[in-house]
C-alpha cells in the first residue's frame, strides 16, 4: 500500500485563537497543512510506542483538565498520530535526501564510520520524542485556555512558582506579585519533577538553589449543574427541564462528592494510601472503572514517592 498524496487548504491569513479554532491550535495546523502525503499504517507503526507512552504520561498527569475539555486517552493518542504525520513530512531524517545525507555526514565525522539502519532509526525516534513532547505541552496550554473560556476562571487547582529568594510569609502574595519577589510561574509538571527529586514535606521547598512554591488557587472551582444550563447538551439534563426531585438529587450528589473530597484531603498520607489501595482492590476487575483505576494508580504513585 503506497502513501497517499494529499492537498490541504492554506491557512487563514489572520492568527487563529483557541476560542474559535480550538482543534486547529493544538494540532499545529500550519505544520499539518504543509504535509503533502499521508504515511501508511505500516510506515507509522514503528513510532506508535512513543505516541502511546507520551500520551499516557500526558493524560494521567492532566486527567482533570483533559476530562473537563471532553478528551480521553484515545483522543490524546489520536492527536499524537496527527503530529506524527507532520513530523514524518517535515522533520524526520528520512523526510528528504538532504536531511538523510546531512545526518550521515555528521555521524561519520563524529564516529568515523557510516550509520546503519538501527542508528538512523534511533536518532529519528529521539527527534520524534522531543517533537511530540513539545506538541503535547502545546495541547495542555491550549486546553487551559479553553478551560478558562468554559469556567470563566483559572482551571489549575494549584498555582506553581520558582524563584531564587525565600518566599514571603503570606505565600498568596505570589499570585498577584510573584515578580516583585523574584519568582516566575512554572507549569505543574516542572513543579512535580522538582518535588519528586527533593522529597519535601510540604508544597514549599528549596531544591538546587531555587525555592518552589505551590499556592492553592481559590479561584478554581468545579463546574456545577447551573453552569451547564442551556449549554446545548442533553436537554433532559438541563435544570429547566428537570422535576424538583431530579434537581434536588443532582445537587445532593454534588454536595456529597464535595464533602467526600474535603474529607479525603484531610486524611494523613498513610490513610490516603490505604484508601486508594482499598478502592483499587475492590474495583480492579470492573471494566467500567478502568479510567478511575488508572487515575488511582497515578495518585498512589505520587503519594508513595
Amino acid at each position: 500500500m503506497k502513501s497517499e498524496n494529499v492537498t490541504r487548504p492554506q491557512a487563514p491569513d489572520k492568527k487563529i485563537h483557541s476560542k474559535n479554532e480550538f482543534e486547529l491550535c493544538y494540532l499545529r495546523h500550519k505544520y499539518f497543512r504543509k504535509s503533502t502525503w499521508n504515511p501508511t499504517k505500516d510506515e507509522m507503526e514503528p513510532y506508535l510506542f512513543i505516541i502511546k507512552n507520551l500520551a499516557r504520561n500526558t493524560y494521567y498527569t492532566y486527567t482533570g483538565l483533559l476530562s473537563m475539555i471532553g478528551m480521553d486517552l484515545d483522543d490524546v493518542i489520536n492527536i499524537g498520530r496527527v503530529h506524527l504525520v507532520s513530523y514524518m513530512n517535515l522533520f524526520s531524517i528520512n523526510s528528504s535526501e538532504d536531511r538523510t545525507e546531512k545526518f550521515k555526514d555528521t555521524f561519520f565525522n563524529i564516529k568515523g564510520y557510516p550509520p546503519n539502519f538501527k542508528e538512523i532509526q534511533g536518532k529519528d525516534f529521539a527527534d520524534f520524542t522531543s517533537f511530540l513532547r513539545q506538541r503535547f505541552e502545546d495541547l495542555i496550554r491550549v486546553c487551559r485556555q479553553k478551560g478558562r473560556n468554559i469556567k470563566g476562571c483559572s482551571v489549575e487547582e494549584y498555582l506553581t512558582y520558582k524563584g531564587p529568594n525565600s518566599p514571603p510569609d503570606n505565600q498568596r502574595d505570589l499570585i498577584d506579585h510573584y515578580e516583585r519577589y523574584g519568582f516566575k510561574k512554572i507549569d505543574q509538571a516542572t513543579f512535580r519533577t522538582a518535588r519528586k527529586r527533593a522529597h519535601p514535606d510540604s508544597n514549599v521547598f528549596e531544591f538546587n538553589g531555587f525555592w518552589y512554591v505551590a499556592v492553592l488557587n481559590t479561584e478554581q472551582r468545579n463546574l456545577e449543574i447551573e453552569d451547564l444550563a442551556g449549554a446545548g447538551l442533553d436537554p433532559y439534563d438541563n435544570i429547566h427541564n428537570m422535576t424538583p426531585e431530579q434537581f434536588l438529587s443532582k445537587k445532593l450528589g454534588e454536595s456529597n462528592l464535595k464533602t467526600l473530597k474535603e474529607q479525603f484531603d484531610g486524611y494523613s498520607k498513610e490513610m490516603k494510601i490505604n484508601t486508594i489501595k482499598t478502592f483499587i482492590l475492590k474495583n480492579s476487575r470492573e471494566d467500567k472503572f478502568a479510567s478511575e483505576i488508572a487515575t488511582a494508580y497515578k495518585l498512589l504513585e505520587s503519594l508513595e514517592t
